[in-house]
């Protein structure tokens, strides 16, 4: 019975032993559930919170700036709030955009403001010239007129006639368009219109010489009535008031890179407020005028010189070019 009761009582223990054991296990089972489950959400938080923070905007700040480098200047990132990396590189990135924006936008206006002063400078120029070729007009006009009145007063009628239809030649070629060159071989001609009038009024007593290089007819380009204001200066400044016989030579010649054309005359010379270039008065009035012309058309590196001739006889005007060949007569007048 003892026996009996001893091991009844010894089970009876192992079972509660046993029952603890289990609700310790249940118990840690239920633990170690709840840790882990624990984990996951915080490791789900934890993954959300950096997709949300610093992977999505780090995305969009790629994705913005790809598009920045396609051209799209109006690229801009949400920021969020916080001091954190992610959120400075957002409002470094957006005062970036903004800076490259509003920079190209000013590059752009400056752009289009120096277009506009180009373009206002070019019609500047161009009314310039076109008041300088203006200018000339009744300056030829008058003394030509002149020439053939004196003629008509001699009683030289049929000459007088001749002067005419070399006149209404010249004026023919004058009413062209007066921003389009003229063509060497085409002032050279038109000069020598002039010096048809001019010889019918002296006959003897005025002698020319042209010479030059017929290959630069039709290759050099330059304003209109260039050469006949030198031939017009060397006549009624230096072989009129000389009272005799009078020459003058014409030559028009390729030196290195430049075009040179040279009117000689023997006639009184230059006086002293004339010399190097200092032309003043009616005697100037002409040349001043084709070298404004050529510095519009060529730039301030060419021009007239008025020189005294070989031992202080006569005068020689130069004009220098430089040597376009090839052209065609029909680009721009400003800016050749």
């Amino acid at each position: 019975k003892y026996t009996n009761e001893l091991l009844q009582y010894a089970l009876e223990s192992s079972v509660d032993s046993n029952r603890e054991l289990t609700y310790r296990r249940k118990v840690m089972t239920a633990f170690n559930m709840g840790a882990v489950a624990a984990a996951c959400v915080l490791v789900a938080a934890s993954a959300s919170y950096i997709f949300v923070r610093v992977t999505r905007p780090l995305n969009e700040l790629k994705k913005q700036v790809e598009e920045i480098g396609r051209g799209n200047l109006d690229a801009h990132v949400k920021e969020s709030s916080g001091e954190n990396t992610v959120s400075m590189l957002s409002r470094a990135f957006n005062h970036m955009a903004f800076s490259l924006k509003e920079k190209i936008e000013s590059e752009k206006q400056l752009l289009v403001e120096q277009r506009k002063n180009e373009e206002y400078e070019k019609l500047l120029s161009q009314a310039r010239f076109l008041a300088l070729q203006s200018q000339i007009n009744p300056h030829f006009l008058f003394n030509t007129l002149n020439s053939i009145n004196r003629t008509v007063m001699l009683g030289r009628r049929e000459q007088a006639l001749t002067m005419l239809d070399s006149l209404s030649v010249l004026l023919r070629y004058n009413l062209a368009d007066a921003q389009m060159p003229a063509l060497l071989g085409e002032e050279l001609g038109i000069t020598e219109e002039y010096l048809k009038i001019q010889k019918m009024r002296f006959s003897s007593r005025l002698n020319v010489d042209v010479r030059h290089d017929r290959k630069l007819e039709q290759a050099v380009t330059l304003p209109r009535f260039t050469l006949q204001p030198l031939v017009e200066n060397a006549i009624v400044h230096g072989i009129i008031p000389k009272g005799s016989k009078g020459n003058i030579w014409i030559t028009v010649k390729k030196v290195h890179n430049e075009i040179l054309f040279l009117v000689t005359d023997d006639g009184l010379g230059l006086g002293a407020k004339q010399k190097d270039g200092e032309q003043t008065g009616k005697a100037s009035y002409g040349l001043r005028n084709v070298d404004a012309r050529i510095k519009m058309y060529f730039g301030e590196d060419y021009g007239v010189r008025l020189e005294p001739g070989e031992k202080g006889c006569g005068a020689v005007s130069v004009i220098r070019i430089p040597a376009r060949m090839g052209g065609d007569g029909n680009e721009d007048f400003i800016g050749g």
